[in-house]
């Protein structure tokens, strides 16, 4: 028997883009775009079109008709046409002026820019409420994964308590490539990270922990409902290990991560740093190798949850960003648009000092008498307790007529305070060559 019912069919509508920039992850996008055009059609019935593309030099071939490239933001901005408008400048200014500017002419904004929201999230947010306009930004956290969406909606069921991740590729491959070969120090990991492209020509902002700092802000402000904090984050980059620190983990049974901590404590108190942390060698993150990312969360009723991929690269980020242009487009269709409740938490970020962890500790010394005895002393004046020790002397390298050499002690859990306050007077003993350094130990997840 033929049906003379027929499918209901979309109506069809054109969604037109504009973008800010067109770097490598907006030409990434334009291609893209370009390959699943059809595709996006026969599933929501929208054509998505850019029609406008900001640019420092129009005379770069982009593979564009060259009457969608301009010099002049405004163009883009107060194009009438134009329903969405995708942010890739990156760095705060312009980028910042230039989202408020759109939002108020009336633009959604989708963004890949972490540190424009880490530390105008607040602004820009407000903005776009008194607007009514939306800000998405799955790529500005992991790329490829789709961490922001799960928070924001998979996950809206539970009351997350924790975040942990290793959020920055470049420093992940560098700690995998110093363990992976015990010769190889962080200024050789950070050359080869260099030259197969995981490194920027400048990776300060990598190294020194900020552009995770920067996704740990994003994140922490959408699972606690908190406003901006990057600057309540605590931030210790990677280059001050060595092999020595790599070898000893090991020896003790962890592996050094670069790791994004989020925790919710009693009394609205909430824990947000970015360190170096020995993690035990079961332990989840662990597993996480080279260039790719993690995020691991804890949810009251999910229990323990993992997010892996890359973090990374063209293409995966303009995997991101359009995957955040369909769903919007996809809304403003069908006009489903509804401003969210962004800031509903109230919390307190622990300083530094208060926290409560175990601590892996290297003395550089000379190996005069009583050496031990005089940093242990000092240790136990502060109510550090050690629960493992080991020590190394350097063979056939005197300095001073003593050999050179280093202790290396694993405490109890103890509060951040008094180990600062037992280094630095441990400092200033005539056995020491150089400062102590620490590395926090994580073993909750």
């Amino acid at each position: 028997m033929t049906s003379n019912r027929r499918l209901k069919s979309y109506n069809m509508k054109e969604i037109k883009i504009g973008l800010l920039g067109c770097g490598q992850v907006g030409g990434g996008l334009i291609q893209l775009l370009k390959r699943q055009a059809d595709f996006i059609r026969q599933r929501t019935g929208i054509t998505l079109t850019i029609d406008r593309i900001l640019v420092r030099d129009i005379s770069k071939p982009r593979g564009v008709p060259g009457g969608l490239l301009t010099t002049n933001p405004d163009e883009v901005i107060y194009n009438l046409e134009t329903d969405i408008i995708v942010e890739l400048l990156g760095g705060l200014e312009p980028a910042r002026r230039l989202i408020l500017k759109s939002l108020s002419a009336g633009k959604h904004i989708i963004t890949a820019n972490k540190a424009v929201l880490a530390v105008h999230g607040e602004e820009i947010m407000r903005t776009a409420q008194e607007n009514k306009r939306q800000v998405y930004y799955e790529a500005s956290v992991c790329a490829g994964v789709p961490i922001i969406r799960s928070i924001k909606e998979g996950l809206l069921a539970n009351r997350i308590s924790s975040i942990q991740g290793i959020l920055n590729g470049t420093t992940n491959y560098i700690l995998t490539k110093m363990a992976d070969d015990e010769n190889k120090s962080f200024a050789d990991a950070l050359r080869e990270a260099k030259e197969s492209g995981f490194a920027e020509p400048d990776p300060t902002l990598d190294i020194e922990g900020i552009d995770t700092a920067h996704k740990l802000a994003v994140l922490s402000s959408l699972a606690f409902g908190i406003p901006s904090v990057f600057k309540s984050i605590y931030i210790e980059g990677i280059t001050e290990i060595t092999q020595e620190d790599i070898k000893n983990a090991r020896d003790f049974g962890f592996l050094i991560k670069l790791v994004a901590i989020a925790k919710k404590l009693p009394d609205n108190w909430i824990e947000l740093r970015v360190h170096p942390s020995m993690l035990p060698e079961k332990h989840p993150l662990t597993s996480v190798r080279n260039e790719f990312n993690a995020v691991l969360i804890h949810g009251d009723a999910v229990g323990e949850i993992m997010f892996y991929g890359k973090g990374a690269g063209p293409i995966t980020t303009a995997s991101a960003l359009l995957s955040d242009i369909i769903e919007l487009s996809t809304k403003i269709s069908t006009h489903q648009l509804k401003m969210e409740n962004l800031y509903w938490g109230k919390r307190r970020i622990l300083p530094i000092e208060k926290t409560n962890v175990e601590y892996y500790i290297r003395f550089p010394i000379i190996d005069k008498p009583g050496v031990i005895g005089k940093i242990t002393t000092i240790l136990g004046k502060y109510n550090v307790s050690i629960s493992g020790a080991n020590a190394i002397l350097v063979p056939g390298k005197k300095s001073q007529g003593y050999l050179p050499g280093s202790v290396y002690v694993i405490t109890e859990r103890t509060a951040e305070k008094r180990i600062r306050q037992a280094l630095a007077q441990i400092s200033k003993l005539p056995v020491m060559r150089d400062k102590p350094f620490m590395i926090r130990i994580e073993r909750e997840y």
